[in-house]
């Protein structure tokens, strides 16, 4: 593919960097709303909890299936058009999920938050395979995804500012949510936008979507979901990694402690910021929305501005076992000491920030190389063997699985954490759930350690030194062979 113009590019990257802020924005609005939500629709407290967590659940549930179907829909349709409808079906589903509001019906609130997953889960992928297209063959790639994954982020840090003041100041929770939508309204303008400055350059670039090029084929656009966290290095790491040497045969047993892991660490977040205003606002800031939603958005504020910078550092030093140790370690105490300390909830946010970012990047990084590494033995061996071919959507394949676990989690964690506040009258024993998910993490976490040290150790070195060291091993294993 020709090199687009800089000015193009830029444009490009600015435009991606938009096109997710109101998905994010709009996703967490439930979270910041949870008390005035919860008056507004005139339910009691124990119900509201259960519907609450029952929202981010629906989002959740379609999105057990889509990562296996999406790839593929955008190399049979492109890219462009697929970013198009799938981001009017996020505006389709806030829409509805506002006129639920509007009209106080859960089940109409319940569908729209399906419609927006579908949707929004389906933006993302476009997006991330809209700047791979542009980035890929540069080494500005780690530069984009940072920069799309730091900005749309902010959508969340501002949601958790702006919709408890909005509510505040107007004594209205529709104005609110409606000030969502028009987040929603303003990303599908910038998707618009962004279909049109591609278009406008095709002299310069090729179809999107189409399997033209490497940046593009079923495995690329997995690699980030809205809020699975498929943060940064992995996605530059698996333009280089994918191809005819993925493996065909299962998984390694490191993939399925990594996929534990993914429950377990993400466990302890997401279903946790679903009811973090009303835990803050209960144990902290009575009838505060406006200050817990501040506190409400350290984790993410955090994770905006610290997920590059973890990300290249795994991706040059490697360390991912130890850091899902610390992460776990960390999530644990910080759990601990937000159900039983009465001191200020900062610190443990702040923790809470700096191990979703960590660990975020750790993961999806780690599924990369644990795939790259399999197929580079795979390879040698077929070598051997001319007759046999490689699979060519191992990664892609292992993005699905990884994801599709990832969010059949998230269909039930939530409800399991609703539950124990129901029946316990408090937030002390959720938050002993979680620190339970957060101890369970540093076993597995342990136990990946000691595989990957007495295996090749590539999660342990880092996707570039792990990657010198896989090709030196078909370069000997094949000179061997041929010896």
């Amino acid at each position: 593919m020709a090199e687009p113009l800089i000015p193009t590019k830029w444009k490009v990257l600015s435009l991606a960097c938009c096109v997710l802020v109101g998905n994010f924005y709009a996703f967490d609005t439930p979270a910041a709303l949870n008390v005035p939500l919860m008056k507004h629709m005139n339910v009691s407290y124990d119900s509201w909890q259960i519907q609450l967590n029952l929202l981010y659940s629906a989002y959740s549930l379609p999105n057990t299936i889509i990562p296996f179907v999406s790839g593929k829909f955008i190399q049979s349709h492109g890219v462009e058009r697929v970013l198009l409808g799938t981001s009017a079906v996020v505006l389709l589903g806030q829409m509805i999920f506002t006129a639920g509001i509007s009209n106080k019906s859960f089940p109409t609130l319940l569908l729209g938050r399906v419609i927006f997953g579908i949707g929004g889960e389906s933006v993302s992928v476009c997006q991330s395979c809209v700047v791979a297209q542009w980035f890929g063959s540069e080494s500005q790639v780690s530069l984009a995804l940072g920069l799309t994954l730091t900005i749309s982020r902010f959508g969340s840090v501002l949601n958790s500012i702006l919709s408890p003041s909005i509510e505040r100041s107007s004594q209205s929770v529709l104005l609110a949510v409606w000030t969502a939508t028009m987040m929603c309204v303003a990303s599908f303008v910038c998707a618009i936008a962004l279909v049109r400055v591609i278009r406008a350059s095709s002299d310069t670039a090729t179809d999107l979507g189409t399997g033209e090029s490497d940046a593009t084929n079923e495995a690329t656009p997995l690699l980030i979901g809205p809020r699975q966290e498929l943060e940064i290095e992995e996605q530059s790491y698996a333009q280089t990694s994918i191809g005819p040497e993925t493996p065909q045969g299962a998984p390694p047993t490191e993939f399925w402690l990594i996929c534990l892991l993914c429950v377990l660490l993400y466990g302890t977040i997401m279903p946790f910021n679903n009811t973090a205003s009303d835990f803050l606002m209960e144990k902290w800031y009575p009838n505060d929305t406006v200050t817990a939603g501040l506190v409400m958005s350290i984790p993410d504020s955090i994770s905006t501005f610290l997920v590059p910078l973890s990300g290249f550092y795994m991706d040059a030093y490697g360390h991912r076992p130890l850091l899902l140790l610390a992460c776990a370690v960390a999530v644990t105490f910080a759990h601990l000491a937000l159900g039983l300390l009465d001191c200020s909830p900062i610190p443990g946010m702040i923790t809470l920030g700096v191990a979703y970012s960590v660990y975020g990047a750790a993961i999806w990084g780690s599924i990369a190389d644990i795939v790259a590494s399999s197929g580079s033995q795979h390879s040698v061996e077929a070598e051997s063997d001319p007759g046999e071919k490689a699979d060519e959507g191992g990664l892609g394949r292992a993005y699905g699985i990884s994801t599709s676990i990832y969010n059949t989690s998230l269909v039930f964690l939530p409800m399991v954490a609703a539950e124990i506040h129901v029946r316990s009258g408090g937030f002390l024993w959720v938050e002993v759930f979680f620190a339970s998910l957060g101890l369970f993490g540093v076993f597995a976490a342990f136990a990946l350690y000691i595989l990957d040290i007495r295996g090749s150790g590539v999660l342990d070195k880092g996707s570039r030194v792990g990657g010198r060291h896989q090709r030196s091993v078909r370069i000997t294993a094949t000179e061997a062979y041929e010896e």
